[in-house]
């Protein structure tokens, strides 16, 4: 019996419920051709759900080509990255122009595999356009050029392998020629009116696993000259018809490393999950296993499936105040599904062992049975755990080095102050300008999502004031009357800058207008276990 995960895999290549399962992430920029996001959000899902319609044709005309117009990190070969590389002689400028035409190249055998493929379910169009791309080029295009390179090397002549590299520039160019491009496009054309339509989607980086990263330093060249060949040769407009869509982790989107990024703005699709959008994810999930075990369900009013496995309320181990317990998941989680799922799923898994019995028999909840408030904290701080060593591998791609300013975080009380933050063990990881050095790491703790900002109103101006500037949406839910509330940023729910918060509520320097608002700074509650601190706020840190 093939394993699977409860409520599905946290990878959406290999989820077996995405499809019965699909909940969107809300907001129109979800329909861009290049997504940028945080590790777990739902990209990779987001682009299985797009082309969902395509790989069922494929998968009726052959089960084992339902993905032909997918790449992820597992179809570039290593080898192929290091031998241009040192072929290149690790001269940057040229390593890209290599790379460029290997993504060029790739682009258009995935569109012309699908072309193949689909020839029949296309009703065999004629022209001269489809007799040289499904003669010609179809029958030798199922394998990626990252696959067929090094084999290419290795049938080079004595006298071809003194130039190696040129040889290799001429067969790439060869397959990514204008004339292919150009019979692709009429290809199109023919069939741009059909339903069905060819497309190719990459994900040249894994997270959290990346041998890439790992194991090169080419981890941002690659993605770097993905974008650069998108936006050269595969924009959308009337003349250029194949949808090529892009998935790139946060990490590896960054503005002074990837060419031009502000031509490559308007196509890029960035999106945030809402608590709504998060529950009906789970729920429907949730739903599907209890038909899978035979339990009945009918939502009625606020009754959902939730409520059904979970008790209604939890309370945390620091306040004891009684959270509702999807909120409690929310908050821990950074709204990122993979998160949620995780988190859900330790939750069954540890009451299951707590009673030892399945996971279907908690499924089932007979005799009012559900998961216990001790088993959910549980596994709360289990997934954690996992999640914070994510967290600090994440932050540390995008910000080399930043693992030193976590360190220093290390036992703090929290919520803490920024004068406290300088008080920390800087001085040998700073800059000569020690002021300096402090935003520095400030900044990219922030931006990391290690930290957040917690603004205390004290007075129902203030809170009238931090609604109207904050937003209601970074509300604690344990505020306690109409003139006192708590409000959490962080940087996955606000995009003001986080000094910006600093200077405009703190008063510490007696100087400012705001003085029923108390500003402190916080830790993210994914990263207590992580950095031992101790928490002494009176109350729940974190939305």
């Amino acid at each position: 019996m093939q394993f699977r995960q409860l409520f599905g895999n946290e990878h959406a290549a290999a989820d077996d419920l995405l499809e019965d399962c699909y909940v969107p992430p809300p907001g129109t920029a979800v329909g861009n051709p290049i997504l940028v996001g945080r590790w777990g959000t739902g990209k990779t899902g987001l682009l299985l759900h797009r082309n969902a319609k395509l790989s069922r044709v494929l998968r009726d005309i052959d089960p084992n080509s339902d993905r032909i117009w997918y790449l992820d990190e597992t179809g570039i070969q290593l080898q192929t990255l290091q031998r241009v590389q040192e072929l290149c002689n690790a001269d940057e400028h040229l390593v890209k122009r290599v790379l460029e035409d290997l993504w060029k190249s790739e682009i258009l055998r995935c569109a012309v595999a699908s072309l193949y493929h689909l020839y029949d379910f296309y009703g065999r169009p004629t022209g001269p356009h489809w007799d040289e791309v499904i003669g010609v080029f179809g029958k030798t295009t199922t394998s990626s050029v990252w696959e067929w390179v090094p084999a290419l090397f290795g049938s080079f002549s004595a006298s071809e392998k003194k130039n190696s590299l040129q040889n290799l520039m001429d067969r790439l160019r060869e397959i990514s020629s204008q004339r292919l491009m150009n019979n692709v496009q009429a290809c199109l054309r023919d069939i741009k009116d059909h339903p069905v339509q060819p497309s190719v989607a990459i994900e040249p980086i894994e997270t959290p696993d990346s041998r890439i990263e790992d194991e090169t330093d080419l981890a941002q060249t690659l993605v770097t000259c993905l974008l650069n060949v998108f936006y050269k040769y595969f924009q959308p407009s009337y003349r250029q018809l194949l949808r090529v869509e892009i998935s790139i982790p946060w990490h590896r989107y960054v503005r002074d490393q990837v060419g031009e990024p502000q031509k490559l703005t308007p196509f890029v699709g960035r999106f945030k999950w809402t608590p709504s959008s998060l529950k009906g994810f789970i729920n429907k999930r949730i739903e599907w296993e209890f038909r899978r075990v035979g339990r009945s369900f009918v939502q009625k009013g606020t009754q959902d499936a939730w409520s059904l496995l979970f008790e209604p309320f939890v309370r945390n181990s620091v306040t004891r105040t009684p959270e509702d317990s999807f909120e409690y998941v929310l908050r821990h989680s950074q709204y990122r599904v993979r998160d949620v799922l995780r988190m859900t799923r330790m939750a069954v898994e540890f009451e299951a062992v707590k009673r030892e019995v399945d996971t279907d028999t908690v499924l089932r909840g007979r005799g009012g049975l559900k998961v216990t408030e001790k088993s959910f904290n549980a596994a709360i701080r289990r997934a954690c755990a996992d999640t914070s060593v994510e967290r600090v591998l994440e932050a540390s791609r995008r910000f080399p080095g930043i693992g030193r300013y976590i360190e220093a975080l290390r036992g703090i009380s929290v919520p803490f102050d920024f004068n406290e933050l300088k008080k920390r063990r800087w001085s040998h990881l700073l800059s000569e300008d020690e002021k300096d050095g402090v935003f520095k790491a400030f900044d990219q703790l922030w931006s990391a999502g290690i930290i957040g900002i917690q603004l205390h109103a004290q007075s129902k101006l203030a809170v009238d004031q931090l609604k109207g500037s904050i937003g209601s949406s970074c509300l604690s839910k344990s505020n306690r009357s109409e003139s006192e509330a708590v409000f959490y940023v962080f940087d996955h729910l606000s995009d003001r800058k986080p000094y910006e918060i600093l200077t405009t509520f703190d008063h510490s320097d007696g100087g400012n207008e705001h003085h029923d608002i108390q500003t402190k700074i916080v830790v993210h509650p994914i990263m207590f276990e992580y950095l031992d601190v101790r928490p002494v706020s009176e109350f729940p840190i974190g939305i």
